[in-house]
């Protein structure tokens, strides 16, 4: 059902699921750089996922995948959003408030596709941080896991190493 919904996204935005994987590789080979897979397996993600829904969020989910949308436009309104193009990458903020929305709609599902998945990608990020002090790493994340994997890092790295970040859209 995911790999469904996910073309389906795909095909209205433009953008081919894993195309932001074949950049990043062709990117790598281009510049010879090696790559290293941060986030967790996603056979291990999806079994999280389906365990961790309760009822109500699997309500909640059939609910809104049967209007078609999560947030209708006067929900977007709501919460002062007022324009939102999915062909680009919406700002922190906008992000940072649908995550919060979806964190009251869907706890667990934010706490496995989200949160969980952060601490793994900002961990692995740290290690590599750690053990290739000299390297510059490029990591290529989602916009709405960005921002925490940031602050993970430099709570973990703090006094560690020096390390600076740059964040780039690919808009």
């Amino acid at each position: 059902m995911g790999s469904v919904i996910q073309k389906k996204l795909g095909d209205y935005v433009g953008v081919a699921p894993g195309s932001e994987m074949k950049t990043t590789i062709r990117l790598a080979k281009k510049q010879k750089a090696r790559i290293a897979l941060i986030d967790q397996d996603i056979e291990t993600t999806l079994k999280r996922f389906s365990r961790s829904l309760t009822w109500k969020e699997r309500w909640n989910l059939l609910v809104d995948i049967f209007k078609g949308v999560v947030l209708r436009k006067n929900e977007l309104e709501d919460l002062n959003i007022e324009k939102f193009d999915l062909t680009k990458v919406p700002s922190q903020e906008v992000i940072r408030v649908l995550i919060n929305k979806m964190r009251e709609r869907y706890p667990n599902i934010c706490r496995v596709l989200i949160d969980e998945r952060n601490k793994i990608m900002a961990r692995n990020l740290s290690y590599l941080m750690n053990e290739h002090p000299e390297k510059s790493i490029l990591a290529v994340v989602g916009a709405g896991h960005e921002e925490e994997i940031i602050d993970l890092i430099k709570k973990d790295l703090d006094n560690k190493i020096s390390y600076s970040f740059s964040v780039k859209n690919s808009n």
